[in-house]
């Protein structure tokens, strides 16, 4: 508080007049301060205000003393405001908070806080600072003041005798007084007692400086906070003494314990008038140099400067040590100087408070600062002037700022008003806050129409999602940029547009709005639009003549024009026809369309009497184009567009190379369609291309029938010479299949009929020999020993043995000489009736060698499953050599399948043939042959009958044998030969034959 108590030994509470009523330089300062000074107490009401506080809300003091300041704080900010009052209140000497207080006329000033608290007075001490003007850069004012801490009252001591043998403790003196516990309490507690009541922050270092007295015997003098009988920590200081014995160990500790607490209020209740006084010299010495803004004074007689705080240092940049006891003309330049000390003057005499709004001063390094600077006299009891005091706020940065602000908005308004774009903001709303004048030229409409007005109205139907999405993604916070729309002109046309947007902020950094950059891109968007449409044209033309190189298929590109320009126009109908003009039978003939599907298809011929109307525009190859068919003056033919159902119809003749004229028609049946002329160029484009790709598709047609007719020729030539090859191949083998089976029987002959004989004498000599053992047991030795050197036993046991097996040897000869002979046929080269299970047989024992087990693989099983077949009409040759090339296929799919595999693969899935024969509608029989080899391929399958086709290695085959088989089977038995086939499950070929050919 500004009130200076003055105590006594007897009188603590007599309060002395404030400082500024005895002082003038405080009283002065106090009353001419710029700033508002208070005093208030805790109860809420200011006891002491000065005049800034009557000058800037316009109450009187009675009316801001009398009211409990809190009601002149804003509801919004009383929360906060009572938060710092109860800082204050709890004891924090120093707060700083900003609220808003109301002035008379019921507006809101805000200010800046600085309060320091004396609690032992209930008061606390205030200076505010108007802020209202410039918060944004507001700089809280700062104060620092150094309290003195109270003065403990006046103590008695506490005197203790610890035995630190027994843990005794013997007291005397004012322990009740300072603990408020009774003297019993403590007797039997040693040090670690005591401590229990020493706060725990205080506790472990007093027992260290105990426990180093009590080893080391030294003195010693320590202050602690200790928990008296109410739970209050009180301050005391224990001083004492260690005693020891002649070993030096410690055995006693005599001290004294002094509450340091009262010491101090006793010496604060004596040196309380001058520590009030030196309090408020120090508060009024902590604002001076903790002040933000510059403060000096002068000396009335001479105008010496006497005051120049930091801040007035920090700004003019000389120290108060370069400026005390010198004057204006020693600091600035004489045409300021005048100027200062004529203002001084004025207010020296006329005692009066004047307000400079700007002046400029000089500071030392010569730069031109602009001042706003508030001036009083300081007088003394008398009235008389004996200071000048000088407020100083430095504006010129605000200045700067207003100045640079004020260029940069006839910058702006001169921009907005001369750019080629449109410059807009508005709410959160959709609501225009302002319209730069170029929303005329790109709306028609003056700004101030649509100003206060949501811009829906303007924006395209299709495109309002869009944009509404946009702005409240630029209302959430988020940039946006190259958002595209369409506005409407006054006019009803439609404009296309691009955006540019930013959230727009208030100064306390909420979103209250967008604002942002409008472009009219609606002449480049037309340009990009006719690009686009010629692009879309030129690929439509360039797709088509990419299919004429692809395909030569004129049905195929028909089919594919007519649907990309239905596409392509986005219209109902596109169809494509001849036109034959022939007076005796003319008609339009509709080959390919592409309509909507809920159209009917209009493909097939019609009279030209249809479309009569017509019919000599299409003679005379003229383009006929209706737009709107309603329109249509000539009553027949708009009969004839009613009659199909046409509200808009564009038609394209031409003269084909060919001579036929085609016509291009494209229609639309619901809505009015305008032709434009480049469409119709483009149709004319795809009509020449369609023109080329007619000649291309006919010349490939007859290339393609002469080359088939090659082909034909070529193969029958083969087949031809195939057959010749292979009839002389089988006449050659058949003649030399003959002469060896001839020249074989004959030795084969002769030596079965002699086994015959040979057998006879063999079994006579035998029981020849067997009488003579019977009758001559004990032959000579002689003979004896000759007969055990020719072991004669074995003889005897391997003879008839040995002839037996010359006779199957002989006897299989036979057989096959008779299988060549049957294979070969050649005295059976007429058809014949035949066993064809005998044939089947040849063939086998021919192959029987392949059958055979080797040493990487078992025996390859052949499973015979034979009908009862009646004797069959056929080539017994010819078909003998189809049945060996496909078992020798299937032999050969097998032997390469198993050298593949493993002994034990094989073993566990041996490889098998099995043949099998049936009799069909008692008409045809049919011959079976599967294997269980790897398969054949699909794209093997279909090319297996072609002469010259084999999968073999080069000189493994010749590609002839399975074509010949498959012209001795289709041809000359007038039957069937066909394969079934799939990977890894064999293949199966199977043979069906007439019973009886014809």
């Amino acid at each position: 508080a500004l009130n200076i108590a003055a105590t006594g030994e007897g009188d603590r509470t007599k309060v002395h007049s404030p400082l500024w009523e005895t002082s003038p330089i405080a009283n002065r300062f106090f009353t001419s301060s710029i700033d508002l000074l208070g005093v208030g107490g805790f109860d809420g009401y200011f006891k002491h205000i000065n005049p800034a506080w009557m000058n800037l809300f316009g109450y009187t003091e009675t009316e801001l003393k009398q009211q409990p300041f809190l009601t002149f704080v804003h509801p919004d900010d009383r929360e906060a405001t009572l938060l710092a009052a109860q800082s204050l209140a709890n004891g924090h000497h120093v707060t700083q908070f900003e609220n808003r207080y109301r002035c008379r006329d019921g507006s809101y000033r805000w200010l800046s806080w600085r309060a320091l608290a004396y609690v032992e007075e209930n008061q606390f001490y205030a200076i505010g600072r108007d802020i209202t003007e410039r918060k944004a850069s507001e700089a809280a004012l700062q104060q620092s003041e150094e309290r003195f801490r109270q003065v403990v009252e006046l103590t008695g001591q506490a005197i203790y005798d610890y035995d630190a043998v027994t843990g005794k403790t013997q007291w005397a003196g004012a322990v009740k007084e300072i603990t408020g516990y009774d003297l019993s309490r403590f007797t039997d507690i040693g040090v670690e007692g005591w401590a229990e009541f020493i706060h725990p922050e205080d506790r472990q270092r007093v027992l260290l400086q105990v426990q180093h007295s009590l080893e080391t015997g030294s003195a010693y003098e320590i202050q602690y906070r200790w928990r008296s009988q109410t739970g209050v920590y009180i301050d005391l200081q224990d001083r004492g003494a260690v005693l020891t014995d002649e070993q030096g160990r410690a055995y006693r500790m005599l001290g004294s314990i002094s509450n340091i607490t009262a010491q101090q209020n006793a010496l604060r209740d004596r040196t309380l008038a001058e520590a009030q006084l030196q309090n408020t010299q120090n508060f009024l010495e902590s604002i001076l140099q903790t002040l933000p803004v510059p403060v000096v004074a002068k000396e009335a007689k001479e105008l010496r400067f006497v005051l120049w705080n930091p801040a007035a240092e920090a700004i003019l940049g000389s120290k108060a040590e370069e400026v005390l006891g010198k004057n204006d003309y020693d600091l600035f330049p004489p045409e300021q100087a005048d100027g200062f000390i004529q203002k001084d003057r004025e207010v020296l005499e006329q005692h009066a408070l004047i307000d400079i709004p700007e002046e400029i001063v000089q500071s030392k390094s010569g730069e031109n600062r602009i001042f706003h600077t508030t001036k009083t006299a300081v007088l003394d009891a008398e009235g008389t002037p004996q200071y000048l005091l000088a407020i100083i706020e430095d504006i010129t940065d605000r200045k700067s700022s207003e100045a640079a602000l004020r260029e940069s908005e006839t910058k702006f308004r001169q921009f907005v008003e001369n750019a080629n774009d449109l410059i807009y903001s508005h709410d959160l709303e959709g609501i225009f806050t302002y319209l730069s004048p170029k929303f005329f030229d790109l709306s028609g409409y003056h700004p101030e129409e649509f100003i206060g007005k949501s811009f829906t109205p303007l924006v395209h139907p299709d495109d309002i999602d869009s944009v509404n999405l946009f702005v409240a993604q630029v209302a959430s916070g988020q940039k946006g940029s190259g958002q595209v729309f369409r506005t409407q002109y006054r006019d009803g046309s439609w404009r296309w547009m691009t955006v540019n947007s930013s959230p727009k902020r208030n100064s306390q950094g909420h979103i209250i709005g967008v604002q942002g950059i409008i472009r009219d891109i609606t002449e480049p968007k037309l340009i990009e639009q006719q690009l686009k449409e010629q692009a879309e044209r030129e690929k439509l033309v360039n797709s088509l003549t990419n299919q004429i190189r692809s395909s030569l298929d004129f049905e195929k590109i028909l089919e594919i024009a007519v649907a990309e320009i239905q596409h392509f126009l986005n219209i109902d109908r596109c169809s494509f026809s001849w036109f034959n003009c022939d007076p005796d039978e003319s008609y339009l003939e509709v080959i390919k369309e592409s309509h909507l599907g809920k159209l009917p298809s209009r493909i097939g011929r019609y009279p030209s009497s249809i479309f009569s109307a017509f019919a000599k525009n299409l003679v005379n190859l003229e383009i006929v184009r209706i737009d709107d068919a309603r329109q249509i003056n000539d009553p027949a033919s708009q009969a004839t567009l009613q009659s199909l159902n046409i509200t808009s119809m564009l038609v394209l003749p031409r003269t084909f190379e060919s001579g036929k004229i085609g016509i291009l028609s494209c229609s639309c049946s619901q809505d009015v369609r305008p032709w434009l002329e480049q469409e119709i160029e483009l149709l004319n484009s795809v009509m020449a291309q369609l023109e080329i790709a007619l000649n291309q598709a006919q010349l490939y047609q007859q290339t393609q029938a002469r080359a088939k007719e090659l082909e034909e020729l070529l193969w029958e030539l083969q087949r031809t010479q195939t057959q010749l090859v292979q009839s002389e191949k089988m006449s050659s083998l058949g003649q030399l299949v003959a002469g060896v089976a001839h020249e074989i029987n004959n030795p084969v002959n002769f030596i079965y009929g002699n086994l015959i004989h040979a057998n006879e004498y063999t079994e006579s000599l035998i029981s020849l020999l067997m009488l003579y053992q019977k009758y001559y047991p004990q032959p000579v030795p002689e003979v004896e020993a000759e007969a055990e050197a020719m072991d004669l036993e074995f003889i005897l046991e391997d003879l008839p043995q040995l002839l037996s097996s010359m006779k199957v040897g002989a006897e299989r000869i036979k057989q096959i000489v008779h299988s060549l002979r049957n294979f070969s046929r050649m005295d059976e080269a007429a058809m014949k009736a035949v066993d064809i299970h005998e044939g089947i047989e040849s063939t086998l024992m021919i192959l029987q060698n392949r059958l055979k087990a080797k040493s990487d693989r078992p025996i390859i099983q052949m499973i015979k499953e034979y009908g009862n077949l009646p004797l069959v009409e056929c080539y017994p040759g010819e078909l003998n050599q189809v049945l060996m090339n496909i078992i020798s296929n299937a032999l050969d799919a097998l032997e390469e399948r198993d050298r593949a595999r493993s002994l034990l693969e094989c073993q566990q899935h041996p490889s098998q043939v099995t043949i099998s024969t049936q009799l069909l509608n008692e008409q045809q029989v049919q011959i079976c042959i599967q294997d269980n080899g790897p398969g054949i391929p699909e794209t093997v399958q279909q090319r297996l009958f072609d002469p010259f086709f084999t999968t073999k290695p080069l000189g493994k085959g010749t590609g002839l044998g399975m074509s010949i088989s498959y012209q001795i089977i289709t041809e000359r038995h007038k039957g069937t030969l066909r394969c079934e086939s799939q990977l890894e499950q064999g293949a199966s070929f199977i043979i069906t034959i007439p019973l009886r050919q014809e």
